[in-house]
């Protein structure tokens, strides 16, 4: 392989290993209940139908946030980290974690 194409792989390489690590401090930090897109989104359909619940996965944030009196937003979080799930059981839906020092979603 000539020096320059090596140069340019090595370049790739570097600009995705940087993309990488920007994802997970996107992923893994709260940005704010109002700055959330999920959160906003369901807001939006929230205006035009209720919903007691807005379940979400790969935000990779165990999340519980109240949308109004009656609708409530939640992102499962993720298993590596927070072991967290969901459960809903007798209509209550609930952010659980299994085994972890984690007890409560991130933004509580």
């Amino acid at each position: 392989m000539n020096k320059k194409l090596a140069k340019i792989k090595l370049e790739i390489w570097e600009n995705l290993v940087t993309l990488i690590k920007l994802s997970k401090i996107f992923l893994t930090s709260l940005k704010g209940d109002s700055n959330e897109l999920l959160v906003n989104y369901s807001k939006g359909i929230l205006a035009l139908e209720h919903y007691d619940y807005f379940v979400f996965g790969h935000r990779h944030l165990p999340l519980d946030i109240n949308l109004s009196e009656k609708s409530k937003y939640f992102n499962l979080g993720e298993w590596v980290k927070y072991n967290s799930y969901g459960v809903l059981e007798n209509g209550i839906f609930e952010l659980k974690f299994y085994e972890s020092r984690f007890s409560k979603a991130v933004n509580k």
